[in-house]
């Protein structure tokens, strides 16, 4: 399963319904944030997926393959948070996968993104992550912020501000054109269960449970 959703759109929340479907595996990065090779390989992956990042260097950009995305991601059954940044290699890679799209207001998804993502990577607190990064041996912070840099094809907060409408739209028009109709779910989380677990064909949790809305802002 591939959540096309991008960071900041209840991702975490996704996750957590998965788990409750019987997933097993479900990648999200608050779950794996301690381990370092998750940060190098998003690094790795930032470079050879977004041409921005290559700019000037002379050299064509070789994205991921097959096996390379296997020993990345196969273990899990389930991918959110930050691998939709990658969603068009991911597509072709995993063609017969179901896709779960859920989208957000734009306004209110910059405004978390302000706030959160675009603070740690192109804010002054960005230096600080980076030096106990190099200390630790963490890379959380270099990885996150090529990623950051290469999807909103910025160098500063400003330049990201100004390019995530039209990445924003790009991102979701890519998805609906590369993924077959009966591969496609655009979710509401206020739908409830019912739409996804129709589209994973798994049964509505008994009792009555509500749906799992988990480190949202």
């Amino acid at each position: 399963i591939l959540c096309a959703g991008l960071p900041r759109t209840g991702t975490f929340s996704l996750a957590v319904a998965l788990d409750k479907l019987g997933y097993k595996h479900v990648h999200h990065i608050i779950r794996y944030s301690k381990l370092p090779d998750q940060w190098y390989k998003l690094e790795d992956c930032s470079k050879r997926h977004y041409p921005y990042l290559n700019r000037g260097a002379g050299q064509s950009v070789k994205p991921y393959t097959r096996a390379e995305w296997d020993a990345w991601i196969g273990q899990f059954q389930a991918t959110t948070d930050l691998t939709p940044f990658f969603c068009k290699e991911l597509i072709q890679t995993y063609p017969n996968a179901k896709v779960i799209l859920v989208t957000r207001d734009f306004d209110k998804w910059v405004h978390s993104l302000e706030t959160t993502l675009f603070y740690f990577v192109f804010g002054w607190v960005y230096i600080l992550d980076a030096i106990a990064d190099g200390l630790s041996g963490h890379h959380s912070t270099i990885g996150l912020k090529a990623m950051m840099r290469g999807f909103f094809q910025a160098d500063n907060a400003l330049q990201a501000r100004r390019n995530a409408r039209k990445v924003y739209d790009e991102h979701h028009a890519m998805v609906r054109a590369m993924v077959p109709p009966e591969n496609l779910l655009e979710y509401n989380y206020a739908d409830g269960w019912e739409p996804l677990c129709k589209f994973l064909g798994k049964p509505v949790p008994a009792g009555g449970e509500k749906f799992p809305r988990a480190n949202e802002s």
